[in-house]
């Protein structure tokens, strides 16, 4: 449930901006976040919070000092990551990440740099999606393509042994054969 205030229904009340968006920034199911420039996490979402293994937004700002190293597995994914941002202005990637346990995850994230009235970047914001669980299935699926590939060579490999065993074969009865015949 939101910390966020309900309207009673049938309140003719306006909603404000905070309430209409907060909402949906307490309720989404995906992860959505604000970090500095520095890599400091400024404000995530609970769903993202939970994703990384933390019981609360809270507990993950005060626990992430640096995104680079806390939250990337590859420590130098996050500044080519926002070398794309500041030239392209938004990024969409998948990426390796670290949950507080230190276990490792599958991400996507799109995210964009909101500047200031200077046009130098503020900070970043944008969406995390876990993907462990799809990347583990398409790892799994390129196993047993593998495994298939490595059977169709193996069997391909057996079959022209037999047809060259099955070959000599006939070629040596041919010749038995031509042997007896000339026997008569």
């Amino acid at each position: 449930m939101s910390k966020r205030s309900k309207k009673p229904s049938g309140s003719s009340a306006p909603i404000s901006l905070e309430e209409r968006y907060g909402s949906l920034f307490d309720n989404a199911g995906e992860g959505i976040f604000q970090t500095s420039v520095s890599g400091r996490v400024l404000n995530v979402n609970p769903a993202l919070a939970r994703l990384f293994g933390y019981r609360s937004p809270e507990e993950m700002k005060k626990n992430i000092k640096a995104a680079y190293r806390q939250i990337y597995a590859d420590r130098n994914l996050r500044e080519k990551i926002l070398r794309r941002v500041e030239d392209e202005g938004h990024a969409a990637f998948e990426f390796r990440f670290l949950r507080k346990d230190k276990s490792q995850g599958w991400g996507y994230t799109s995210m964009h740099a909101v500047r200031n009235a200077q046009g130098k970047t503020a900070y970043y914001e944008g969406f995390f999606v876990d993907m462990t669980a799809h990347k583990e299935l398409e790892e799994q699926l390129q196993k047993s393509r593998d495994l298939l590939e490595q059977r169709v060579v193996e069997r391909t490999r057996k079959i022209a042994q037999l047809n060259r065993e099955l070959a000599a074969d006939i070629a040596q009865r041919k010749k038995v054969e031509k042997e007896l015949r000339a026997r008569e």
